[in-house]
């Protein structure tokens, strides 16, 4: 990250306690996703497609080239490709430009890890990845309008989460399915915070 900051992980009590103490870390693959019905909070069916294309009229034809009669005002076709061996872990970017934070970020958890040391944790996360011979790149969200056409990626997602101010992590070679990376304690370089809290000290950065 170029302006100062660091890494936060909201959740819920006991699963940032054991992420704290054991270091183990979820990831679940892109079509996951897709499939979350939760307001937009984790759920987004444009998320990490390759390309979004929209359009407002359309018809509609049988095989035989017969019309089927509908009345369709808007459409959108969404490209991807591999969906299923893409692995994504998503963080808070906590910096000056994302302050205060969102009180939606409750929905993620009432507790918070904040890294007291976001390089080290970088680190020993590309440590470990690259161990298990697994293709990556960590980056921040980049927020379009949410009329978007064209290019997406895995680092692009509509204004609509621009509240999520996101750093994620992408594998691009997963097995399918959710990915599990044991990064062994992480006591030394981060600390628990009540998500409450850490949202009324972000007001002061």
């Amino acid at each position: 990250m170029n302006e100062p900051g660091t890494l936060v992980k909201f959740g819920h009590k006991n699963h940032i306690r054991k992420l704290l103490d054991e270091g183990e870390l979820y990831l679940n693959n892109l079509p996951y996703f897709w499939e979350v019905e939760d307001g937009l909070v984790r759920g987004d069916a444009n998320d990490g497609v390759d390309a979004l294309h929209r359009g407002t009229q359309a018809k509609m034809f049988k095989k035989d080239g017969t019309e089927i009669p509908a009345h369709i005002t808007s459409w959108v076709i969404r490209e991807h490709t591999a969906a299923e061996t893409k692995n994504i872990l998503c963080m808070y970017s906590l910096r000056k430009s994302t302050s205060p934070i969102d009180d939606r970020v409750l929905d993620f958890g009432d507790t918070s890890l904040r890294f007291t040391q976001p390089e080290v944790f970088y680190e020993r996360l590309c440590d470990a990845v690259s161990r298990e011979k697994l293709d990556f790149h960590g980056d921040l969200v980049e927020y379009v309008p949410d009329s978007h056409t064209g290019d997406v990626g895995l680092f692009r997602k509509l204004a609509a989460f621009t509240w999520q101010a996101e750093w994620r992590f992408v594998v691009y070679n997963g097995s399918g399915g959710p990915l599990t990376i044991n990064l062994g304690p992480l006591n030394d370089i981060a600390e628990i915070l009540p998500t409450r809290l850490l949202i009324e000290e972000s007001k002061d950065i």
